[in-house]
């Protein structure tokens, strides 16, 4: 299975959930918008959303700085 994330493909053995997707990346997860298909999903939907074959994704982080 592949899904397109920050415009690169990427093999997933399975469908997962977004959250449980995001936990393996080990990010911020306080500091990201993730945008999922075209529409931004709320933090609190993620476990809520399964990914599967060919779903896109695009990972924005947020960093402070002055």
């Amino acid at each position: 299975m592949k899904v397109i994330l920050n415009g690169a493909e990427e093999k997933l053995e399975e469908e997962i959930a977004l959250l449980d997707f995001l936990t393996t990346k080990e990010l911020e997860l306080e500091r990201l918008v993730i945008e999922y298909n075209q529409e931004v999903i709320q933090q609190e939907e993620w476990a809520n959303v399964t990914l599967k074959n060919g779903d896109q994704l695009e990972i924005l982080r947020f960093v402070g700085g002055g």
